[in-house]
């Protein structure tokens, strides 16, 4: 679970539930670089992980591949989850066909895809990895790189596949190319 403090640090809240962990002590969970109160993470489906736990062990072996990704913008007062985007990277119509088809995102470098990115010289300007569905996908083949220039509220798909970038000059430049295929191109950006 994540919890948030008061300002002096001695008293904490219970803030998102079923944040998951890897065996390296890392947590699904990050900070957005330069932008004050915003963080980004993944939790596991509380009814579903809830029903599980007294389950079979089949049951809550499938319950580990059911994260979300959800934003908070108040220092996690509230969390809510990121709203697809309604066309991909070549102008076709992302299919949605309800509020909890989501955009989920790879928050933490805990797989071998690229995971989100913000820097404090970029304001605003967020990179990730993930997919449109009910739940983040373990799948590469169904994983595309999205971009966000308003520091996490919309999003927009980049390129299909997983990638890996950069940005330089405060955002404004933008470097990417495949991390799942040994590739001589790159793509880029110089207009966000």
């Amino acid at each position: 679970n994540l919890y948030m403090s008061d300002g002096l640090g001695q008293k904490f809240s219970l803030s998102l539930k079923y944040v998951p962990k890897t065996d390296k002590d890392f947590f699904d969970f990050t900070k957005v670089s330069g932008m004050e109160g915003v963080y980004v993470a993944n939790h596991y489906k509380e009814e579903l992980f809830e029903r599980g736990l007294s389950s079979s062990g089949d049951r809550v072996k499938d319950i580990y591949k059911q994260k979300l990704t959800k934003i908070t913008f108040d220092r996690g007062g509230v969390w809510t989850t990121i709203p697809a985007p309604e066309k991909d990277s070549a102008g076709r119509k992302i299919p949605c066909e309800d509020e909890t088809c989501t955009l989920n995102l790879n928050v933490a470098a805990l797989t071998d895809i690229g995971h989100l990115y913000s820097s404090k010289n970029a304001l605003g300007l967020l990179l990730s990895t993930g997919n449109v569905g009910y739940h983040l996908t373990t799948k590469t083949a169904d994983v595309n790189t999205y971009v966000s220039r308003d520091a996490g509220k919309t999003w927009t798909e980049m390129s299909k596949g997983s990638s890996i970038y950069e940005s330089g000059d405060h955002g404004s430049f933008i470097v990417f190319g495949s991390d799942q295929i040994s590739s001589n191109q790159i793509y880029f950006s110089v207009d966000e």
